[in-house]
């Protein structure tokens, strides 16, 4: 694992995290936890939520924990690769989050074939709403520089969790790889225009 610190146009800083070839955001203790990532022991009953960042996962997360549960307690939001194992033990249903690549999630979710949703949004307002956080963040993912700059970083790819659009092909393509494993897509959009319908 290397931290590596980009550069914009006009000087303006950010940091990243390469592991296994891909770009993360530069997080405490994010080796230790990738490196146990894939044998940890998945249920049945649990439930994979799948987004790019910034694409609505802590809103469909805790509409999921809601659904599942039947209970508006706030059960506080873990995810996988933030997250060491011990905070997944639980006697209810899990909703597990990850905005990780395939390669990195545990095995048994895919021998399993647990249920998932992949939440996807609008490029444009991903993009917008990625810079809005990267701006607030309080470690060396801070971002100083203009929209502009970050959009040039954005669109290459080079923030943590890589690119948009390399990402959404690769679950395009593992989803119809496995037309077995049940997959259900939400609408970042759908969701906000029609709750109750998406719901």
């Amino acid at each position: 694992m290397s931290k590596t610190c980009h550069t914009d146009k006009d000087g303006y800083k950010h940091w990243i995290i390469e592991y296994d070839g891909l770009i993360l955001p530069s997080f405490k203790d994010l080796e230790g936890i990738l490196s146990e990532l894939p044998s940890m022991p998945i249920r049945d009953d649990d439930v994979l939520l799948l987004s790019f960042p910034k694409s609505g996962t802590h809103w469909c997360w805790e509409i999921l924990n809601m659904v599942i549960n039947g209970s508006t307690e706030n059960r506080g939001q873990f995810f996988l690769e933030y997250s060491k194992q011990e905070n997944f033990v639980s006697d209810e249903a899990r909703v597990l989050n990850s905005h990780l690549r395939y390669r990195l999630l545990p095995t048994e979710i895919f021998d399993k074939k647990i249920k998932t949703v992949f939440v996807a949004r609008n490029l444009k307002d991903i993009a917008v709403s990625f810079y809005c956080h990267y701006k607030v963040m309080d470690n060396d993912v801070t971002y100083d520089g203009s929209f502009d700059n970050f959009l040039d970083i954005f669109l290459e790819g080079k923030l943590g969790y890589g690119g948009w659009f390399d990402y959404m092909l690769e679950w395009q393509h593992i989803f119809e790889d496995r037309p077995d494993w049940p997959v259900h897509t939400v609408l970042y959009e759908d969701l906000k225009e029609n709750p109750a319908k998406e719901i």
